[in-house]
Order: C-alpha cells, then structure tokens, then sequence
C-alpha cells in the first residue's frame, strides 16, 4: 500500500541508482541516491508515527521537506541514529521532527535552506568521564 508521501515522491524527485523501500510507516534508503530540485516537495502525513532511514551519507536530498500528519494526535517524523538527510530548500515542522543518537551515532539532518516550526526533538548521546560540548542551535 503506497501512501500520500510515496507518491509525491516518486512524482516530484529524480531516483537514480533506486535502493528504496516504501512503507506506510516511513521510508527506507539504503544505498541509491534521492535527489530532490529546488522546487521539489516531499510531504511525510498520515496517521501513525513514520521513520525515515538513509544510511550512505550525502545520498538522500530533498528540495524542500514538510512534515504534517492528519488526525488529532501528534505524530513524528524520526530519522534514525545511523541516517543521513540533507533539506536543500524550507524545512517546515507542522508536527513533530525527532532526531536519535546511540553509542553508535547520532542522526544527520543538514539544512541549506530555511526551517520553520518549533517541534523538533534532539537527542544526544553522552559518555561518562568524557568532555562534551552541548549548545543550541544557533544562526
């Protein structure tokens, strides 16, 4: 079953070299190349939590991203701690954005362009008897 975000995907995006895998939950990137235009969209809805998974860094680019599920309850958007997303254009979080970290890793999410909306989670992974440099983001 293909959702709403599936298919603006595959209309509004150039798939080179397609290692894709889409779920009604999320999708997957394991190793193809998404790009995105500047004037492309991807929209993550629905009803349920939804994961987003690329695992080869600079491989999966989208021109501009929103994230906005349906329904009453609050949702989100998770990129795992071993993932790796770029956002060339906006950015906009209409519901919840959440960014993993393990002892193994912590989610890349790289934006070129402008971000709006305020529901993004953050987590950071620390180890004892080590220095760590927390901070917000800043402009």
């Amino acid at each position: 079953m293909k959702t709403k975000a599936n298919k603006v995907l595959l209309l509004s995006l150039i798939l080179a070299g397609l290692a894709l895998t889409g779920y009604p939950q999320g999708l997957t990137n394991s190793g193809g190349y998404i790009t995105g235009s500047s004037s492309s969209y991807i929209i993550f809805n629905g009803g349920s939590n939804m994961t987003l998974k690329s695992t080869t860094p600079d491989r999966t680019t989208f021109g501009n991203m929103k994230i906005d599920f349906t329904g009453t309850n609050t949702y989100k958007l998770t990129i795992p701690d071993d993932s790796y997303v770029t956002v060339s254009g906006t950015l906009t979080l209409d519901d919840s954005l959440y960014l993993e970290a393990s002892s193994s890793g912590m989610a890349s999410l790289i934006t070129n362009g402008s971000v709006s909306g305020t529901q993004c989670t953050v987590e950071e992974f620390l180890v004892d008897d080590q220095w760590h440099l927390v901070s917000s983001p800043v402009a």
